[in-house]
């Protein structure tokens, strides 16, 4: 069963165009992932502006040309996008968490229901999660708080 969708409808002049990130969210059941992309985009512009300044214009460039693509292969642009601010900030690795909890390689298409972690090299740093479904499994929350928190 559908949920109902975040993104506001056209109706009128003054209402905002649909966002697609969100519709594909919706579509997909599977949570917005730019609160945390923003968090990571305001660690690396205290860090390094330099590194800031790419991922900003990764966004210009890549993500914005995007917005007409089948919700899969959009909310996969947008995690390629997260992964490449998280490497950023800390380099490490992506790795795909099933609903039984098993972690594997991130790989693309990604399978359906999975959650998607950044893990720093090192272990100084948590991960981050780059795309969680709307209802994780208790498993895949499990690894959120072990790694992520």
């Amino acid at each position: 069963m559908p949920r109902p969708s975040r993104a506001r409808s056209s109706q009128g002049n003054s209402a905002p165009a649909p966002d697609p990130l969100e519709a594909a969210l919706d579509e997909l059941a599977l949570r917005d992932p730019r609160p945390t992309y923003r968090g990571l985009l305001k660690k690396l512009k205290a860090r390094n502006a330099a590194a800031y300044e790419a991922a900003v214009a990764y966004h210009e460039e890549k993500l914005k040309r995007q917005a007409v693509a089948a919700a899969g292969e959009l909310v996969e642009e947008w995690i390629e996008y997260g992964r490449y601010i998280a490497e950023l900030c800390a380099p490490g690795r992506t790795v795909l968490i099933d609903p039984t909890g098993l972690a594997e390689p991130y790989r693309r298409p990604i399978p359906p229901q999975r959650l998607v972690l950044h893990l720093p090299e090192g272990g100084a740093e948590p991960g981050v999660i780059l795309l969680a479904p709307e209802s994780p499994t208790p498993p895949q929350r499990a690894a959120c708080d072990l790694l992520a928190r």
